[in-house]
């Protein structure tokens, strides 16, 4: 379960398919030093090392793969998508400011 996280939150933060085996390890590797730290070293298991490398494998593939399929994705360039981003933001900016602006009068009384 815990792959479906890590592969969302790889699209989100690495957004670039050729650095997810990095970011893959090193999540990996802070997660070996966790468990040292808590549980001691985890030994030479077969059964552990095997898993360990199939989670990174898996994960690996999957957040290679869901990066491609966003970076592939059409970007759209017209005037009208341009035009009604920048009102949404401009609105979404307006709320913001108007939220602050609200609360602060509101605690001034």
């Amino acid at each position: 379960m815990n792959i479906i996280f890590v592969v969302f939150s790889q699209a989100v933060i690495v957004e670039k398919a050729n650095k997810c085996l990095d970011f893959t390890l090193t999540i990996l590797f802070f997660h070996l030093i966790g468990m040292w730290l808590m549980y001691g070293l985890p030994g030479w298991k077969m059964n552990f090392w095997l898993s360990q490398t199939l989670i990174v494998t898996v994960t690996c593939l999957l957040s290679e793969a869901l990066c491609m399929k966003l970076e592939t994705q059409e970007i759209k360039l017209t005037v009208d998508d341009v035009i009604s981003a920048s009102k949404s933001s401009a609105k979404s900016i307006k709320d913001i400011v108007t939220k602050h602006t609200s609360s602060g009068t509101k605690n001034k009384k």
